[in-house]
């Protein structure tokens, strides 16, 4: 097949620092390839069960089936993993799936699961091992009790036997046999967070946790994987909702609740997030992506490796459901070397609605937001997109725009707000006079292919998985709307802007200036 012609571009730029805002520089804007993916099945399907406790199911196609509450991970360049979930008939699987990107084209195939096999289940937790060696799952819950298992299943036997073994990891248990525990790893390194003795004696826990080593059973938490082969765990819901913070030791598959700090290092009292579920969380600068862009599915595990306080690697916690039944909106910052809780202030006048059941992925300098719902019940389940910018501090809206290209991939283009771009047309007509019919004759074009871009768009969804490629991309899978769970695979890829389409940004919709 052709490669795709924004794949070079995105490639090109991924290893580019990111851009310094300095006051009265306008930022180049950025923009979001849509693309649905044409689903096929992989001629060594397995074709084998879904559900927990069911007998063999005949699938047409030998697809997924339409499910949500998944998850979905990459594990090498261009190919993912897809577990568990719920399905539309309420069924709660523990079916794992092999997805194979192509251009425009999406292959699937059914792995054996065998082992220690986990039970059904939706709200979990995966992601690939910093090192690749193989895949771990935590949590979840099947609407009757939550989960605090683990299980790790090893990715050199996917390719070997087309069986993805699961070893359950307990407490008390060594680490699989797959696995080999590096001496003193298993000690969360807290050297960087020495304080002063009164700065330490107003330092506080999130959250006192019942279990001592191993976290409560949970449901719809995040574990996010950072550098020197840690994952960060918070929140999530059992009996009820948490905000408590714990590292995961890769190698040695141990627990450490950590104590994150209310006070800096000035003694300055801050503020902790409330507990909270269906919320979503990144760590920035990206850990699993190297230096020169790649992500660690096609870099070798002998790479050296910066350390999260040499990168000034931070914990991002966006949205979820609070103690009541109401979403939230702001955005959290955890810093990885001193685990102190801030709140992030958020320049501009462009901020997402509040939500949960949403996803969120890091892309260069960026991080995407998609999806969601403000409430349980009739809510409502938008198909926005929001894109967050790490180094100006701005939320963006990404808007539905058209696409000038002959294969018809709508483009996902930055939007200003309505006073941002009053105020810039008033700038405009004084200096930009020869040129004022330009606006005017964009929106045109907008409305021109509006009807037509629609139809490429996702719906509104939440509850659905969304996992970073390495090449640039975003792999949106399944999700429900509160009434039709949906099956279909979508693609996100980001790509500069196009001049004529920086110059509309720099005429009507030029961010607000920093100052």
């Amino acid at each position: 097949m052709e490669a795709d012609p924004v794949e070079d571009v995105v490639e090109g730029t991924s290893s580019l620092p990111a851009p310094c805002v300095r006051q009265g520089m306008i930022i180049p804007s950025s923009r979001l390839h849509c693309r649905r993916l044409n689903c096929s099945p992989h001629a060594e399907c397995h074709g084998d069960r879904h559900a927990a406790g069911s007998e063999r199911m005949d699938v047409e196609s030998c697809c997924p089936v339409a499910r949500y509450g998944h998850s979905l991970t990459e594990i090498q360049q261009d190919v993912l993993f897809l577990f568990g979930g719920v399905s539309q008939a309420k069924e709660y699987l523990n079916d794992a799936w092999i997805l194979r990107l192509y251009d425009a084209e999406i292959k699937f195939f059914q792995l054996e699961v065998v082992g220690d096999v986990p039970s059904g289940r939706f709200g979990h937790s995966a992601h690939r091992m910093l090192d690749g060696r193989g895949v771990i799952i935590f949590g979840g819950s099947n609407n009757r009790e939550a989960f605090n298992d683990l299980y790790f299943t090893s990715l050199s036997k996917w390719t070997k036997t087309l069986q993805a073994v699961f070893q359950r990891v307990d407490m008390h248990s060594p680490p699989p046999n797959s696995i080999r525990p590096v001496v003193g790893s298993s000690t969360w390194n807290f050297a960087t967070t020495t304080t002063t003795t009164a700065a330490a004696a107003a330092a506080n826990t999130t959250r006192e946790t019942s279990s001592l080593g191993w976290p409560s059973p949970r449901r719809s938490h995040t574990l996010a994987p950072t550098a020197e082969g840690k994952a960060i765990l918070f929140g999530g819901h059992g009996v009820v909702s948490f905000n408590d913070v714990w590292v995961l030791d890769e190698n040695a598959l141990q627990w450490k609740c950590v104590e994150t700090r209310r006070t800096d290092l000035q003694g300055s009292l801050m503020e902790i997030p409330a507990p909270r579920y269906c919320h979503s969380a990144v760590v920035y600068p990206d850990p699993t992506s190297s230096a020169d862009g790649r992500s660690d599915a096609t870099v070798s595990r002998v790479t050296p490796r910066t350390t999260d306080a040499e990168m000034g690697r931070s914990l991002y916690v966006f949205g979820g459901v609070l103690f009541s039944p109401v979403s939230d909106n702001t955005l959290w910052e955890l810093n990885l070397s001193t685990f102190v809780w801030r709140r992030v202030k958020v320049w501009g006048s462009v901020v997402p609605p509040p939500r949960f059941g949403h996803t969120a992925c890091v892309l260069s300098h960026y991080m995407v937001v998609f999806g969601g719902t403000d409430k349980f019940q009739f809510g409502n389940t938008p198909g926005d997109c929001f894109m967050y910018n790490f180094c100006s501090c701005e939320w963006s809206l990404l808007s539905r725009d058209f696409s000038d290209n002959s294969i018809g991939i709508p483009v996902l283009s930055l939007q200003a707000s309505e006073d941002e771009t009053l105020e810039t047309e008033r700038t405009s007509q004084l200096n930009y006079t020869a040129l004022s019919h330009l606006p005017a004759a964009l929106r045109g074009c907008q409305s021109l292919f509006a009807e037509r871009t629609l139809s490429f768009m996702p719906p509104g969804r939440r509850s659905h998985a969304a996992a970073r490629s390495s090449r640039g991309k975003i792999i949106i899978f399944g999700g429900w709307d509160g009434n039709r769970i949906d099956g279909d695979c979508f693609q996100l890829i980001l790509a500069p802007s196009t001049l004529r389409e920086w110059s509309y940004d720099f005429l009507v919709g030029a961010r607000r200036r920093r100052g």
